[in-house]
């Protein structure tokens, strides 16, 4: 079968789920920072106003460090979508640590059917 261009592109762009979850990764992201790019486009009110009390997908959330993050800045939900599993309980773990497990699910791509609406997507560093 042949692949599309966008098809080729994707996979280009794309990390490969198999490799090492620590060489994915950006060592030097955490809660504090996760943000940083969005505030530094839009300005840290406007994040604050577009995040407050919204229920909030995190489409390839990774570690969760960013997911953690936007329960932290005021969302009402936050849901954290990934394929790599241990990402996902990374990110569990590191929602517990910070007190917002209340907060936030996370989800694997294979368990994540979502049959409710959600105020805003963002798909970060994916």
């Amino acid at each position: 079968m042949r692949n599309s261009f966008s098809e080729k592109l994707l996979l280009l762009l794309s990390r490969n789920p198999d490799r090492a979850l620590e060489n994915q990764c950006d060592n030097t992201q955490n809660i504090s920072n996760a943000l940083d790019k969005l505030i530094n486009a839009y300005g840290v009110e406007y994040i604050a106003t577009m995040i407050k009390n919204k229920e909030v997908i995190d489409f390839g959330c990774g570690l969760g460090y960013q997911t953690v993050a936007i329960a932290l800045h005021g969302a009402k939900r936050v849901v954290g979508i990934d394929i790599i599993k241990e990402n996902i309980d990374f990110g569990k773990k590191l929602a517990a640590r910070n007190n917002v497990q209340n907060k936030i699910e996370f989800y694997g791509n294979e368990e994540c059917i979502l049959y409710r609406k959600f105020d805003l997507i963002l798909s970060l560093n994916s």
